[in-house]
């Protein structure tokens, strides 16, 4: 259970930086709080997904 906690907390930050990467590269107006608001709405959505992925993992382990 604990490689799975690691493995869903490694790949929620990479996609987070590779989400803001490629807002920064798409944006003109680049704005770090509107952006960083938005994401860390998607993240509060997601996060429920992501104790569903480490039960699943922990259940399979």
């Amino acid at each position: 259970m604990k490689l799975a906690l690691i493995a869903v907390v490694i790949i929620a930050a990479i996609a987070l930086l590779l989400t803001i990467q490629a807002g920064r590269s798409l944006e003109d107006k680049y704005s770090n709080e509107k952006s960083f608001s938005n994401l860390s709405i998607i993240y509060v959505l997601l996060f429920p997904v992501f104790v569903v992925v480490v039960i699943i993992a922990a259940i399979v382990m």
